[in-house]
């Protein structure tokens, strides 16, 4: 039997409208014709599968958000709305911004949620600074307290065939804790450290919209790297200047990834009803420290004479060091499972294409 939505080509959107109005039909080719009849939401994300219409990307207008936000629109979604604590308008043309504040489960924000296909949450202060008493609770409470807000706005959706399909929430290979030697996967338990501690609770937040019979997929980010962000918003100024090198030892791990890549993992998320739990967002070639500041050099064409010892950067990062010095060794096991395709798994070829 195959299923389709009768009435000729038109938006989700529209769709959906008529869905909800009580106007859509469902056709059914049978052995002996066609038949149509009027269908209800799960017909319509049957003949949908794979297709979005809206997706609200909570903290979008950040160096990732950027990546999926455009990969969303490239990819035909209806709409795309940003989630900004400043509610400036996006940089990404076809995509609209609305202030929240998580805090006011009453804002205009909420309503934003209702009639979405997908939430996209990818809230939270930055990790790399130092962790002093007040940095970690903000650390803290940015992920927590987004994630709580957006899964309680999504229950206040009176209309359960309004409430989202799918929410994907951000967290981190740190879950794991730091080691040398192990390999990790999803299946890996957690580590004992702050970030570990923090990415359980994070994570926890993100399931409880599994009560609300939402899909749910937590993506734990490695280090994403491309232009206008993340770790080469720091690096690649130095690099290019011929003033970088290797972090501490140079032989920690580092579980890397395009923003390109991340973002296609995140939309496929989005996407694929098949996809639900934890996915580890690495490329399947982690590399050291020293291979990554040396593949952004030779990218550059520059050398990279000036090493940063670990002392000095423990002196301005304290604790919080961590991040630079110490790393794991993440393998996205499920993302290969799940047929999902990396532009970039070699460290080299994936710094020659972000600085080309």
């Amino acid at each position: 039997m195959i299923g389709f939505v009768v009435g000729g080509i038109r938006s989700g959107r529209r769709v959906r409208s008529e869905l909800n109005e009580g106007r859509a039909f469902f056709g059914v080719r049978t052995g002996s014709g066609l038949e149509a009849r009027r269908c209800g939401r799960s017909q319509l994300t049957m003949v949908t599968a794979g297709g979005l219409s809206k997706v609200v990307v909570a903290g979008g207008s950040g160096f990732l958000g950027k990546f999926i936000t455009r990969q969303l629109v490239k990819d035909g979604c209806d709409e795309v709305v940003v989630l900004s604590r400043s509610g400036k308008s996006s940089e990404v043309k076809a995509v609209t911004s609305e202030a929240w504040d998580p805090k006011d489960l009453d804002g205009d924000w909420v309503n934003v949620l209702n009639g979405a296909d997908a939430v996209i949450n990818l809230c939270g202060e930055l990790i790399i600074q130092p962790w002093t008493a007040a940095a970690k609770e903000k650390i803290t409470t940015s992920r927590l307290e987004s994630t709580r807000a957006l899964v309680q706005a999504m229950s206040q959706i009176d209309v359960v065939e309004n409430r989202p399909r799918v929410f994907v929430s951000s967290s981190a290979v740190g879950i794991y804790g730091i080691s040398d030697t192990k390999e990790f996967s999803e299946s890996s338990p957690a580590g004992k450290d702050f970030l570990a501690d923090l990415c359980v609770k994070w994570e926890a937040e993100a399931q409880k919209a599994n009560d609300l019979a939402i899909r749910t997929v937590i993506m734990r980010n490695g280090i994403i790297l491309g232009r206008g962000g993340g770790a080469l918003g720091v690096m690649l100024p130095v690099f290019s200047f011929a003033l970088g090198g290797t972090l501490g030892s140079g032989s920690q791990w580092v579980s890397w990834v395009t923003a390109t890549d991340a973002a296609a993992a995140f939309v496929k998320a989005a996407e694929s009803s098949a996809m639900v739990g934890a996915y580890n967002v690495t490329a399947p070639e982690p590399c050291s420290s020293k291979q990554m500041s040396d593949s952004l050099a030779a990218a550059l064409g520059r050398p990279a004479l000036f090493p940063a010892p670990a002392f000095a950067i423990k002196a301005v990062l304290g604790e919080g060091s961590t991040v630079l010095l110490d790393g794991q060794k993440v393998l996205p096991e499920r993302l290969l499972a799940d047929g999902f395709e990396f532009t970039s798994t070699n460290i080299a070829d994936a710094m020659k294409a972000i600085v080309k």
